[in-house]
């Protein structure tokens, strides 16, 4: 008997790890009602792949952006927290990715912690501010989410350039911007010392301080940036500039 009993045991092991298999492949193709049905079965929404620095099902959906199954897994109470290997948390691979709807889906968790870091001490802000993007309406849209929440924009590895000084850098106006406006309407510091950085980034730090020095002496004084406060109803590109958004990149800024 005892060892029937542990042979139903082992199997049931082999059954449940075959359906946290079929889970993450199911996250990964789109597949909405399987996803649901394994859920329902008691399937975790907390399943991570062993064989891909332990991604959880919510770090797959919210980079590929889909938010219906990042929904359904947050429904389920997936932990908008799991890391990975990598310390990467979802809102880390959505920012990363791209995905704004994944972002806003993750953001709309009370229990998220929008700064977590990731194994090199970067932030999802941290991220996403200081990456090229292809379609920086896209990279405006999630940044302005992120900083709805009233993140700390400054937070940054040890010995590295903060994101408004890498913005500064490459001439980013409307991100810097976005950050400044969040500053006024916060309450927080826009500006940065930094005591921290090696003798290569010296230069480029003080060249950085002087274009957001001059920025900042342009933007405070024009005409409904001199509050800081996001007027309502208005859309990004009316405040930031014209640049190449996609269909849906325009929100409205109400902090």
């Amino acid at each position: 008997m005892k060892g029937l009993f542990t042979h139903s045991r082992e199997n049931f092991g082999q059954d449940q790890e075959q359906l946290k298999k079929r889970l993450l492949d199911e996250v990964k193709k789109g597949g909405y009602g399987q996803v649901e049905q394994l859920l329902r079965s008691g399937i975790s929404a907390d399943t991570a792949d062993p064989a891909n620095k332990n991604d959880s099902a919510l770090i797959i959906a919210a980079s590929q952006g889909d938010p219906l199954i990042v929904g359904l897994l947050l429904t389920h109470n997936a932990n908008p927290n799991q890391t990975n290997d990598e310390k990467v948390t979802p809102l880390h691979a959505a920012a990363l990715s791209y995905q704004p709807a994944s972002v806003e889906s993750l953001l709309a968790k009370k229990n998220i912690n929008p700064e977590a870091k990731d194994c090199e001490n970067r932030t999802p802000f941290f991220n996403i501010a200081v990456r090229n993007a292809i379609n920086m309406g896209t990279k405006y849209k999630i940044m302005e989410l992120l900083l709805r929440r009233k993140i700390d924009f400054h937070s940054r590895p040890e010995g590295q350039l903060a994101p408004i000084h890498s913005l500064a850098l490459k001439g980013d106006m409307a991100a810097l911007k976005l950050i400044y406006m969040a500053s006024q309407t916060f309450k927080r510091p826009f500006d940065l010392d930094l005591n921290d950085l090696n003798e290569t980034l010296q230069e480029p730090y003080r060249k950085a301080c002087a274009i957001i020095r001059s920025f900042t002496e342009t933007y405070s004084s024009k005409d409904g940036l001199l509050s800081g406060f996001f007027p309502k109803n208005r859309k990004i590109r009316e405040i930031i500039g014209d640049y190449s958004f996609d269909s849906g990149s325009e929100v409205s800024l109400r902090f």
